[in-house]
């Protein structure tokens, strides 16, 4: 219970300091909830700063404490976009590879998976299929590459990516392979 003390503390401490921004906690929520005390009053959960973490109560109670101090030297405040990239570049899950991606998508297209009836949308995840042929196991999957497999043909893709000076073949907009692969990557 150490960690909710520390919570407790940091809330005190905001409060001492007569600072605008203070904490809370949100029921069923582990992230802190930052609200403002003057209109408009606005608040939102600081992703990346835990309740049940010391340093992180620590360390947004800090943040909080220097913007106000800033907002009453003049300065214009921004603390809802610093909550935004505060901690934007630690990641909240850790980052799959694409052979980690495809072996989870094998899963799920196995006999008795939640998939299994409709394999045919997951091809490119088999080993032999695009994504298992064009990126290395190891190297780390992006929505970027997930993107560009939706936008455009693989042929082209693959052409591209051996030459730059290659054209990319948008897929056909309005089709049912379009809407199919959409749906395949949500």
């Amino acid at each position: 219970m150490r960690a909710k003390d520390t919570f407790t503390q940091a809330q005190l401490r905001l409060q001492a300091a007569g600072c605008r921004y203070r904490i809370k906690q949100a029921p069923r929520s582990p992230f802190i909830q930052v609200y403002d005390t003057l209109p408009p009053r606005r608040q939102q959960a600081a992703r990346g700063y835990r309740v049940d973490d010391d340093q992180a109560c620590w360390d947004l109670a800090d943040l909080l404490l220097r913007v106000h101090e800033r907002g009453t030297q003049g300065w214009p405040v921004r603390i809802w976009d610093e909550l935004e990239a505060s901690r934007a570049g630690e990641p909240l899950q850790r980052q799959l590879s694409w052979g980690e991606l495809c072996g989870l998508v094998q899963t799920w297209i196995a006999p008795g998976g939640p998939k299994a009836r409709d394999r045919n949308p997951f091809v490119c995840f088999r080993p032999k299929g695009y994504f298992g042929l064009t990126f290395d196991p190891d190297q780390i999957a992006t929505t970027g590459q997930l993107e560009e497999f939706c936008l455009y043909t693989p042929v082209s893709l693959q052409l591209w990516r051996e030459d730059p000076s290659h054209q990319l073949i948008r897929r056909p907009y309005n089709s049912k392979g379009f809407y199919g692969v959409i749906q395949m990557v949500n």
